[in-house]
């Protein structure tokens, strides 16, 4: 059976029997299910910096603002097997992240129908 390639960018790499991020291997037999998450930055306090900037000084204001506008959304794909979920990869790009859930989900349903014809 030859390994058929659903996803390759950098050192991600989705096929038929593998889903290899960097130096981790997952077995596609081993992986049940595949979902994406997004982790939102927590905000109060770049929040509570801007609100206590306004009351003393434009110095602090600004830095909470900086602050602010550096935290990015990370989006998460998460792997779940029969030993439990594991985080395969984060990324700041949605659509990689995205894209490697998609892969992941064709190679599940290929290996399915792969097992129906054996």
């Amino acid at each position: 059976m030859t390994e058929r390639i659903f996803f390759e960018q950098d050192e991600i790499k989705i096929t038929s029997a593998r889903a290899i991020f960097g130096e981790h291997t997952h077995v596609m037999n081993a992986i049940t299910a595949v979902r994406y998450v997004e982790l939102k930055p927590d905000r109060k306090w770049p929040m509570f910096l801007m609100i206590f900037g306004v009351f003393c000084v434009l110095t602090t204001t600004v830095i909470g603002a900086v602050w602010w506008s550096l935290q990015k959304t990370k989006h998460v794909v998460l792997l779940s097997s029969s030993s439990g979920e594991i985080c395969a990869m984060v990324a700041k790009d949605e659509s990689l992240a995205k894209r490697v859930v998609e892969a992941i989900n064709e190679a599940i349903i290929a290996r399915s129908g792969q097992r129906r014809n054996e």
